[in-house]
């Protein structure tokens, strides 16, 4: 599936407690006119890594350290969570 980037294939969307429900349902606001928007969420543990190359990473803060030493070492990540992007706790507070 097309994500609307060309040296990009969705695999896979994760969402743990929304899993089962369209992509489109949970985040209407970044579904409109994506081959992603009617793709069911699946939790994490149920996604076949094997046929992944890259993942990104958009969990809340805390929640990310976890997940990525669960992943495949050959998994290449894309964190955009909070975790590792703001190393200042007074900062992440601030924004």
């Amino acid at each position: 599936m097309s994500a609307l980037h060309p040296h990009l294939e969705l695999v896979a969307l994760t969402g743990e407690k929304q899993a089962g429900k369209p992509f489109s349902e949970v985040f209407p606001h970044l579904a409109g006119g994506t081959a992603a928007a009617d793709a069911p969420l699946v939790k994490i543990a149920d996604v076949d890594f094997s046929a992944v190359d890259a993942a990104f990473c958009c969990l809340p803060h805390a929640t990310t350290q976890a997940i990525l030493k669960a992943l495949p070492s050959h998994v290449k990540v894309v964190d955009l969570s909070a975790d590792f992007r703001l190393a200042d706790v007074d900062v992440y507070a601030e924004w």
